[in-house]
């Protein structure tokens, strides 16, 4: 909850003064390659962690996962608001209307997780939440940069999903 309400204050702040499709598309664009790219170095870094006291471990492993998606993908809602409020005739009802999305995705979000995606290993649904930013991000790559660039960057987000699939996920400890 933490990196969401930080992630409020930081789309509030880049409200102010930027440009707020590019932010959302590079936000979730580096969300999803930061979600892929967990298997690929948890080993090493969880395995640095688990040699501290637990209380420790926890908060810093946590950090370590959450911390960069939840408050990357936390500073979408203000910069939403941004684009909608400049096109609409009631911002009070499109802000409430875009919260009651964010907040019913988080119930479904968290029934899913609990009945559903609990059957799978933790960065296989990394792996597939990343996929499906990067894929969004894909949809309008054309947004964020120069076709060159934004081929190159998926290029090298679909090289992370097939050796995410390819190295196999060791247990820790």
């Amino acid at each position: 909850l933490a990196a969401i309400a930080l992630g409020y204050y930081l789309g509030a702040r880049l409200t102010l003064n930027a440009n707020p499709r590019k932010i959302i598309l590079w936000f979730i664009l580096f969300a999803g390659v930061w979600l892929i790219s967990l298997p690929l170095c948890q080993n090493y870094i969880l395995k640095q962690l688990i040699t501290l006291p637990w209380y420790p471990a926890i908060i810093l492993s946590s950090i370590f996962l959450f911390l960069i998606p939840l408050l990357l993908l936390g500073a979408i809602p203000p910069l939403v608001i941004k684009i909608i409020a400049t096109t609409t005739t009631n911002p009070g009802y499109t802000a409430g209307m875009i919260y009651f999305l964010g907040t019913l995705g988080s119930i479904l979000g968290a029934y899913l997780t609990a009945f559903v995606f609990i059957k799978f290993n933790l960065f296989t649904f990394f792996t597939f939440a990343g996929i499906i930013l990067i894929g969004i991000a894909g949809l309008h790559y054309r947004e964020i940069l120069s076709s060159i660039y934004a081929k190159l960057i998926f290029f090298i987000c679909l090289v992370l999903i097939v050796i995410t699939f390819i190295v196999p996920v060791k247990k820790i400890g």
